[in-house]
């Protein structure tokens, strides 16, 4: 093989290493607003400690981890009544079209507290920080 010919052929096995490594890198870094909650069963596990501390960092850290079960929690405080309800109404709208709820709280008239997590596993699901996300660009 002529040493040219040695050179285009490395570089194409070069160039699909780096074209696999550029999709394995897009399939992890996906922005998770642009992807959709997808129903999970009854049995499937739970988020590992490393799967959920690889997703909290891709949604606002006023997110917080909550436990028994293992769950998002974040409060919204907002100047009124009915700003509070907008936006509930807001996160009600996101929730119907993704088909995963959050626990919704109103209280002191203008405080939200909102609990993430997917009952049928008892703890987190890559649903739970895909709706998160979404909560966040209200």
């Amino acid at each position: 093989m002529k040493y040219t010919q040695r050179i285009s052929t490395t570089a194409l096995c070069f160039s699909r290493v780096v074209g696999f490594l550029e999709f394995i890198k897009s399939i992890f870094d996906m922005d998770l607003t642009k992807k959709n909650c997808v129903p999970c069963r009854v049995g499937e596990p739970p988020l590992t400690k490393p799967e959920i501390d690889r997703y909290i960092k891709e949604v606002n850290p006023e997110w917080k981890l909550g436990f028994e079960p293992e769950k998002l929690v974040r409060e919204f405080e907002f100047k009124d009544f009915n700003e509070a309800v907008n936006f509930i109404n807001k996160v009600a709208k996101i929730a119907e079209t993704e088909g995963h709820h959050p626990n919704i709280c109103l209280h002191n008239y203008r405080k939200v507290n909102l609990e993430l997590w997917t009952h049928k596993i008892g703890g987190l699901h890559e649903n739970d920080f895909i709706l998160a996300s979404k909560i966040d660009k209200l």
